[in-house]
């Protein structure tokens, strides 16, 4: 290990970009299954090379892309999603993985703030361009699959010495999802890539043998990051999922004999809930991590319970930190110990937990997550204001709510933003929504702060029953009174067939809000239920 000028921590001995990690698979086991998708579709280490490159090439002498251009990317995973992504970095240029459910107005934006030279969009998503910026430039539209492949005659002389990007050169560009507000645009270089790539390597026991099935979005970090990129730095086989379904996804893991899973806690729910669930052999899958917010202590249960062979890692991470902060460490016995715990930093990243101040908070109590190291984004990009709001002298502000024990794991709370105050005292959603799910008659739960005329906020509780079940907010407040202080119980029960989530997985706590802010609390509720606490 070594530091930088600003005391972020980096690994001594790393390659320069993201490719030359991926090129020694390729020089390791170039015949070998890299990528293949949920079509059938599939590419070796040596065919995924040769892609690469004859798209590095063509994206070059027919469009003009040069080192240091944005080119976007609108499209479903695949794996031409895959040689596409490459074929960007390999010409010294900037990935910009766009967000699929994005309304016209959201992709404007987007498109607005990066200007991409090039935009390569799939022809489902054309109408959403037009109508989003129906002047765009048409020789800076590209849409793909079209009828200009990538000509097999086309070569890039001597690719990696003449164009090989340094590892604080932008590697990709990736737009947070919103949950909390307009989203903003990170930048992510070669050295950020090659950090994370590397921490997972250190910290999860995969290797070449090991297959992922990818049932995340391409365009998010846990995905293309935490999974793709990973897993052809390490040399083993990704299978893609072009959209998730939990069947589908059961099947593919029996078919393909899947080891190893990164997904959103929606996912595992799903997979609980699936109708294939019982018909399915899962014996191969041995390892899942879990990020992009909290998975409750009961989901994982369920899931040691179907699968006693998994060893399940909560994960903990940003688009910011290019997707890992911490991980539960293999020696720790999730559903036993330290459930509630996001584990601990990964080697390349220091963390501290200050108050409003910006100055350390005793160990043990909560303030807020600042983090630094080699998988930290520089900038917010064209945007100083949310840059210089979020780093400070060298260290990121995360936002999020969190605490250390005295063996230096983790624990995050909530976001700084939905933590509720009710009459002075704080409450935490994901404390809440603990307790809730633990009731055998709720598969999910989303708590959030409603503004109060009497007690400044109050906590509503938006829940998601389990099939055919009848439980009433009364039912649920009695188990809640038992388990919670009296301030933390929740007034106001809506009963919802689903959450509102991103594209990604996470809940939209701010559409819960402005749902209840709007006095309709039965978006699509079968019943709601309101009492004082």
């Amino acid at each position: 290990m070594e530091e930088d000028v600003r005391g972020a921590v980096r690994y001594r001995h790393r390659p320069p970009n993201v490719l030359h990690l991926i090129k020694r698979s390729v020089e390791r086991s170039p015949d070998k299954v890299a990528v293949k998708d949920d079509s059938g579709v599939s590419l070796t280490y040596r065919a995924l090379w040769r892609e690469t490159e004859r798209c590095a090439a063509w994206l070059k002498s027919t469009w003009g892309v040069d080192p240091g251009d944005r080119v976007a990317l609108l499209l479903s995973s695949s794996v031409d999603y895959v040689s596409l992504f490459l074929g960007v970095l390999r010409c010294g240029a900037v990935a910009i993985p766009l967000n699929t459910k994005l309304a016209p107005t959201e992709l404007r934006r987007v498109l607005d703030c990066s200007d991409p030279r090039l935009l390569v969009v799939a022809p489902e998503y054309l109408p959403k361009v037009e109508e989003a910026w129906p002047d765009y430039p048409r020789q800076k539209l590209l849409v793909w699959p079209g009828s200009e492949p990538w000509p097999d005659s086309l070569k890039l002389p001597k690719v990696q010495e003449a164009l090989d990007p340094g590892e604080d050169d932008c590697a990709a560009l990736i737009f947070t999802s919103g949950t909390t507000g307009k989203p903003k645009g990170v930048i992510l270089t070669h050295g950020n890539l090659v950090h994370s790539v590397l921490s997972y390597t250190q910290v999860l026991p995969l290797s070449e043998e090991d297959v992922t099935v990818i049932a995340v979005p391409l365009f998010y970090v846990t995905g293309l990051i935490a999974q793709l990129l990973f897993f052809l730095a390490l040399g083993g086989t990704s299978i893609i999922m072009h959209r998730f379904e939990e069947n589908v996804l059961l099947r593919l893991i029996e078919s393909e004999r899947v080891t190893f899973i990164h997904a959103v806690a929606t996912v595992f729910i799903k997979m609980l809930g699936a109708s294939e669930r019982g018909r399915v052999d899962l014996s191969t899958l041995r390892l899942a991590a879990c990020g992009g917010g909290p998975v409750m202590p009961k989901t994982i249960a369920d899931l040691k319970t179907w699968l006693p062979q998994l060893d399940f890692r909560p994960v903990y991470g940003l688009t910011e930190t290019s997707s890992p902060a911490s991980v539960m460490p293999v020696d720790v016995n999730t559903c036993l110990e330290r459930v509630r715990s996001a584990g601990r930093p990964i080697p390349v990243v220091d963390c501290r937990v200050v108050d409003e101040a910006g100055q350390d908070v005793p160990l043990g109590e909560i303030g807020e997550l600042w983090v630094r190291g080699g998988v930290v984004s520089p900038a917010y990009y064209r945007n100083p204001e949310a840059t210089a709001a979020a780093h400070r002298d060298g260290w990121f502000a995360t936002g999020d709510l969190a605490r250390f024990d005295a063996d230096g794991f983790l624990y995050i709370q909530d976001r700084k933003k939905d933590m509720i105050i009710r009459g002075g005292e704080k409450v935490f959603p994901s404390e809440v929504e603990a307790i809730l799910t633990e009731h055998p008659a709720v598969i999910e739960a989303a708590v959030v702060g409603v503004p109060d005329s009497v007690y400044g906020e109050s906590v509503w509780a938006f829940i998601v029953p389990a099939s055919g079940n009848t439980s009433s907010g009364e039912e649920l407040e009695a188990w809640a009174k038992k388990r919670l202080a009296r301030y933390k119980v929740p007034s106001t029960y809506v009963f919802l067939p689903e959450l509102p989530r991103s594209a990604n997985g996470k809940t939209l706590r701010r559409v819960l809000r402005e749902w209840a802010e709007q006095g309709i609390p039965t978006q699509g509720a079968t019943a709601s239920w309101r009492f004082d606490p």
